[in-house]
């Protein structure tokens, strides 16, 4: 909708300078207008450096506007935010240049809203430009400007949604000429008011009808317009019971195996926490539309349906339509994992999702080894960093190009290259196999410097533990750090460390009386040396005490216990995970809709561990394609079992435990 005029600068200075300035702008506008977003982001963010601190001059406010556009296109809508907030505060003289420029910058501000999930803010700053435009009836603005109001209005009005859209629909044909599609999404996105307002049976009429204008909702030749359409049939067919007809649109949009494939690669996934602090409640769902960039940054992300646990409707005010939203934002992927994914299926997946009940994935043995590590670093008085960019992308080439300037200045081996290397393998935008190298650097820059050898040694553990963490190959590598450490100094913290994660990898490879025997090692290190109340030391008792429950001794069990000094409910806040001891599930959870027509999917699902090892309260939290496999994966979770864990007089081994399942009809 940003609409290109000429702008000339009225700068004091050179006549040269004021020429470089405006031609500065005329490429970035250029940039913009071509759609190159990092060249015009470049050249306007170059420019904004350039102007008077602190001006509010029409200049200032342009360079602003255009520089917050680029940034919306660019997935980055909370830098925009500000920006455009202060171009539209200067373009207050109500001249109709102002005005036009205003109205830009809104819309930009509008969509920037829209993306973070804050309805309430986007359909306020839709409407203003409404009114500062004042569009003809009928024209492509007026359509352009109702259709953004009416989706937002989805979460926030929806009886001013429905008004819009039936405005629109009930044009004359003649307004959408032969090509039907604008009239079909008209459509689609009435269905899903009805839909979020707890009408599926009119939802699903607006749906057909608008894949009876898109082309027909059963053709395997699709756009991603198809794609949507069927995609929101399928969900209205699901609230309405009929699993045929759910599971026909979700084979015809595409919905299972190809976009399976784009979620499994995923290094991030995270989900909102349930509780007060987010006010989401264990049953509120929502199905989430989001398209990955190739740099593997969620670029853009939407709500398609929400169902609270309590019958509330949507209102826009930091719901499930905001959280899942934001949630998904923040989602990532390894560039290198997308090649594997075909760029139309990255542009529009969908994912069913719920909140996490998982338990944080605070470790008090792992905080405490980080903070030695932290203080140790920071204890070699080593010359900072300059402040990272907010972007941990663009902090990647910040530090690479910091660590190339250490290295020239002060040599390889220099201690001085510490501060990047470690930020660097610390970032997880950046692979595996980087970060595992830059971890393996910064090992031999400790070891040549003579300074603390326990550093290296956790440097080099970071190393291996990237990447198939577990394998034979990390087995091996991890056993041979251990056995250096264990033969240089056999009572260092450190190496009690590295005998509890070798011990516990020994254990998942059932291999459980040489785990023992490196966990007896810990606890029968000196108490000077491994305080008796260390972290350290009360996993390896509370391992011990399960593993000697599961050989029936419980005898031992009981004294391993009894030695931590903690009682059966307290064992609960040291994270001792019960080891699997099956990870077969019967075929016979596949749903036979789903096979029948050949989808695939992928789901995520959260459970406790009785200290029977048998789960329980399992709970879909994520499934893609969305209400297809949960209530599968939820059976053939109930059919996992774990080791017992030995806790006397308590029932509740393990809380909030969670697996991903991959389903594939080949």
């Amino acid at each position: 909708m940003l609409r290109s005029i000429a702008v000339a600068f009225l700068l004091a200075g050179p006549a040269i300078a004021q020429t470089t300035i405006q031609q500065d702008f005329d490429a970035g506008q250029a940039a913009l207008d071509a759609k190159d977003i990092a060249g015009a982001r470049q050249k306007f963010e170059a420019l904004l450096k350039r102007m008077p601190e602190g001006s509010r001059s029409r200049s200032m406010g342009v360079v602003k506007s255009r520089l917050g556009v680029a940034l919306v296109r660019d997935g980055e809508q909370e830098a925009a935010i500000p920006l455009l907030t202060d171009a539209i505060a200067i373009f207050d003289k109500g001249t109709p240049e102002d005005l036009s420029e205003r109205a830009d910058a809104l819309y930009a501000r509008a969509q920037a809203h829209e993306e973070l999930g804050q309805f309430v803010e986007a359909a306020d700053d839709f409407r203003a430009v409404r009114a500062l435009w004042k569009p003809e009836a009928g024209s492509a603005s007026d359509i352009a400007l109702k259709s953004a109001l009416a989706r937002v209005s989805i979460w926030t009005d929806p009886a001013e949604s429905r008004r819009l859209l039936d405005e629109l629909i009930a044009m004359p044909p003649e307004t959408w000429g032969k090509n039907k599609i604008t009239l079909a999404l008209l459509h689609d996105l009435r269905g899903r008011v009805e839909l979020n307002d707890g009408k599926p049976e009119e939802a699903l009429e607006h749906f057909r009808k608008a894949m009876r204008l898109a082309g027909g909702g059963q053709t395997t030749r699709i756009d991603l317009n198809d794609v949507r359409v069927r995609a929101d049939a399928a969900i209205a067919a699901y609230v309405l019971g009929n699993s045929v007809a759910h599971q026909q649109y979700v084979a015809y949009s595409g919905g299972g195996s190809l976009v399976t494939v784009g979620l499994a690669s995923a290094r991030s996934l995270d989900l909102p926490r349930c509780g007060a602090e987010t006010g989401l409640a264990p049953d509120d769902v929502a199905v989430v539309e989001f398209g990955i960039h190739p740099d593997g940054r969620v670029r853009s992300a939407q709500p398609i349906y929400v169902k609270r646990a309590d019958g509330r409707r949507p209102d826009g005010r930091g719901g499930p339509e905001t959280l899942f939203v934001q949630a998904a934002r923040n989602w990532f992927w390894n560039p290198k994992d997308l090649e594997k994914v075909d760029s139309f299926w990255r542009q529009a997946l969908r994912v069913e999702v719920r909140c996490s009940n998982a338990r944080p994935e605070n470790d008090l043995v792992w905080d405490s080894i980080m903070e030695g590590f932290h203080t140790g670093i920071a204890g070699l008085g080593l010359p900072p960093l300059p402040p990272p960019p907010d972007d941990q992308d663009a902090a990647v080439a910040v530090h690479k190009a910091e660590l190339e300037r250490r290295i020239a200045q002060n040599g390889a081996t220099s201690l001085e290259t510490l501060p990047p290397l470690t930020a660097l393998a610390t970032n997880g935008k950046a692979s595996v196999e980087d970060r595992a190298k830059w971890f393996e650097q910064a090992a031999e820059v400790l070891e040549a410097s003579g300074r603390d050898p326990q550093l290296a040694a956790i440097s080099r553990f970071r190393a291996i533990s990237l990447g198939e963490y577990g394998s034979k190959s990390s087995r091996a590598a991890l056993g041979r750090l251990v056995a250096a450490e264990e033969a240089a100094r056999p009572n260092a913290r450190t190496t009690q460390f590295l005998r509890l994660e070798q011990a516990g990898l020994l254990h998942e490879a059932r291999q459980p009386q040489a785990a023992e025997t490196l966990l007896r090692a810990i606890v029968a290190t000196p108490q000077e040396a491994l305080g008796r109340v260390d972290p350290i030391r009360t996993t390896a008792l509370l391992r011990l005490s399960n593993i000697a429950a599961a050989r029936k001794d419980l005898e031992t069990a009981a004294a391993a216990l009894a030695a931590t000094g903690l009682s059966p409910e307290q064992c609960a806040l040291v994270d001792v995970r019960p080891r699997r001891e099956n990870s077969q599930v019967s075929s016979g959870i596949f749903p036979p809709e789903a096979h029948r027509w050949g989808s695939g999917g992928m789901t995520r699902v959260e459970y406790d561990i009785g200290t029977d090892g048998k789960p329980r309260n399992a709970r879909t939290v994520m499934a893609a394609p969305p209400f297809v496999f949960g209530k599968a994966t939820e059976k053939g979770a109930m059919q996992l079992r774990y080791e017992p864990v030995f806790r006397p007089g308590n029932t509740q081994g393990c809380v909030g435990e969670s697996q991903n399942f991959r389903f594939s009809a080949r």
